[in-house]
Order: structure tokens, then sequence, then C-alpha cells
């Protein structure tokens, strides 16, 4: 396209949440926003008889929905959707982008659709390698790109429910890998022996000890060893459960950082607020403080931005 749309929507639609943004383009500064629940696993889960083409449009209205609680400035602008609205359970699903993908975003897929009254929607696909894949990380990836060129090769640490590892170097990311750090967390914390010896609280100060303490073992590969002195710590009395919940989040989070452990890559981190001191403390303990870029929450929300820009940018 010859010309950038003054605004656009930025939607990010998740498997558990639902995110639309008005954006100025040029400046990329966000004017209004709207965020629900209803992420696609949700919506799925209510019409999962419905056939490809219905689900469709069940989806499409949902988000014509609430593009209606966005000021008039929205009305009639493209929308770029990148997520899990591209999966399987999403809007239309479509098949990956093959690794290697480039920094500008042109070796993404996307599928463009027009909507009542001649809106456009993107659609944008995830990224598969030999061994995993990625849904809406990519897009992050891709806006992260002016950082990571002044890096100029190394390990973009995505954490989430499910942390992406992506190597890149000379413009391009090459590989990655998915640790599914976050789920099991969830699981053991909740569902598991030890979920009685966990509390969840807010991080502070006084937790990274007892975060420290189990990020060593995990990162000595002694999580499975290591696993049920959660409870023992918690039946002997040797620690509160608030601590035990940053005990156990050191233990996975250290198994997961375990393999850079004395690395000489450079590693760029970009991480939400609720997890970075976190991912900070492990990495700060696995490689030296000269090799680490450290991207806080409201570089990595621009990041998502400026990848659909490059969307709308490479768009003809």
């Amino acid at each position: 396209m010859k010309h950038l749309p003054e605004y656009f929507i930025s939607c990010d639609w998740g498997t558990t949440n639902f995110r639309l943004r008005l954006v100025e383009t040029a400046s990329l500064q966000i004017r209004s926003e709207c965020a629900t629940d209803q992420g696609v696993k949700v919506l799925y889960g209510k019409h999962a008889a419905a056939t490809r083409e219905e689900r469709f449009q069940i989806y499409v209205r949902y988000l014509e929905e609430q593009i209606q609680q966005l000021p008039q400035a929205a009305l009639g602008q493209w929308v770029v959707v990148s997520g899990m609205a591209s999966s399987s359970i999403g809007m239309f699903e479509l098949p990956y982008a093959a690794i290697p993908i480039t920094f500008d975003g042109a070796s993404l897929l996307w599928k463009d659709f027009e909507l009542r009254g001649g809106r456009k929607l993107i659609l944008v696909s995830g990224v598969s390698s030999a061994d995993g894949m990625m849904r809406g990380e990519e897009v992050q990836a891709v806006g992260l790109a002016p950082y990571l060129t002044e890096v100029g090769e190394g390990m973009l640490i995505l954490p989430g429910t499910h942390s992406k590892h992506i190597h890149f170097s000379g413009g391009r990311f090459s590989s990655f890998q998915t640790f599914m750090t976050g789920e099991l967390f969830k699981i053991i914390s909740e569902q598991s022996i030890l979920s009685n010896s966990v509390v969840a609280n807010d991080w502070s100060a006084a937790r990274e000890k007892a975060f420290l303490e189990g990020c060593a073992l995990g990162l000595a590969g002694k999580l499975s060893a290591s696993l049920f002195s959660v409870r023992a710590k918690q039946l002997n009395q040797q620690t509160t459960l608030e601590d035990n919940f940053y005990y156990l989040s050191g233990l996975l989070i250290g198994d997961e950082m375990s393999y850079l452990r004395g690395t000489a890559q450079k590693i760029v981190l970009a991480c939400p607020d609720s997890l970075f001191p976190m991912y900070r403390g492990a990495l700060q303990s696995a490689v030296a403080e000269a090799q680490l870029t450290l991207l806080d929450a409201t570089v990595l929300e621009q990041a998502l931005l400026t990848g659909q820009k490059k969307i709308l940018l490479s768009y003809e």
C-alpha cells in the first residue's frame, strides 16, 4: 500500500484474553483501548460445534462489537490481528510461516479480509520450526528489531505461559525454543501435592532471597530432585507459604535458564512487569551483566504495535 492510514486498530487476541487499541500510525500513540477475557479458547468453547464459516462470522461479530466501544475515529480503520486468532480454534486457521524470518516482518504470513463497510482486516499467522511453533511472539520479536540490531547476535527471551527463546543474527530470527515454565508453575502450584505449600502473593524485595535460593538449584539442574523440598520446607516450618511461592518459581525459572549458564552469547530480555524481577535475577545469576540487555513491559507493549505496523507497511 502506498499510504498508511492515519490510525489503525491493533488487536491482540490470545488464548485467554482479548485486547483492542486504537493507534495513531505515525507515532504509535495509543488513543483508546478496551480489553476482555474473551480469548479464542473461551469463544471456541462456546461455539465448538460451529462450522468453519460460522465460527469466522462469530469471531468477526465479536470483534466488530468491541470496535464499537472505541472512539468514532476507529470506525472504518484497518484492523491488524495477531496472536491465537489464526489458530485452529481461532477466527480463521492460517499455516505457519517457516523459520527463519526477517527483522522487517516481510517473511511472516497473513491473510486479508474485507468486513462490512469495506473495513480491512489483516490476520497475521505464527511461525514454526521442526519442533516448535509460536503465535503472537513473532510480531513482538519483529517489533523489537531496533534493539536487536544494536546487539547484533544473541538470544531474545520472551517470558510467558510458554516462554520463547529466539536466536537472532544478521537481521533475522534463525531458531527458537519453547519452555512451558508458566504453565508448569500453574499446574504445580494449583493442582499438585505442593499446592498447599505455597500462597500466591505479589513480588517484593523480601521474596528475592527465597527466589534466588530456588533459582540456584534450578540453574544447577536440580529441579526434579528439589521439587519436593517445597513441601518439606513448609512442613518443617523452614519458610513461609509466601516465600515458598517464589522458591518454587525460582526452581522453574532457574531450570529454564540452566542451559545458558556460562554462555558467552548476548541475551535480550523483554518481559512483562509481573515477571521482570524474577527473570532479571535468574539471568544475572547465569551470565555476566555485560551480556544482558533488559527491556521492560513498556518496550514490549510498544514492540507489538511496531510489529503490526510493519505488517501494514509490507501489505500490498
